[in-house]
């Protein structure tokens, strides 16, 4: 399943597990611009499932993060003072859950 969201339509994203032979996302940071205030962080960010923060302009990337064992959601979501900064972009962030991505441990018997 694949996700995608921008300033348009996003304010807080829930990610839900969608099969259970999934255990990790990746995060396709495809565009971000946002305002920074000085690279605090503070007024204008996207809040990863990680509790960090992105703001000002980011670099294509990705980053994979994986579902806690005891629950079946991560959030992320975009928090703002809504004040408009001119000449900001936005962000496009693309959400991917991974098939197959859960590691079996297997006994010493191999069962």
């Amino acid at each position: 399943m694949t996700i995608k969201i921008n300033l348009k339509n996003y304010t807080k994203l829930f990610t839900n597990r969608a099969a259970s032979d999934i255990c990790k996302v990746e995060l396709i940071i495809h565009q971000l611009d946002i305002s920074s205030n000085g690279r605090q962080c503070d007024t204008d960010y996207v809040e990863l499932p990680d509790k960090s923060r992105l703001c000002g302009k980011v670099p294509f990337q990705k980053r994979v993060y994986r579902y806690s064992p005891s629950s079946d959601y991560l959030i992320i979501q975009f928090i703002s003072d809504d004040y408009n900064e001119r000449g900001m972009i936005g962000f496009w962030i693309e959400v991917k859950q991974v098939r197959h991505s859960c590691d079996h441990k297997t006994t010493q018997n191999g069962i």
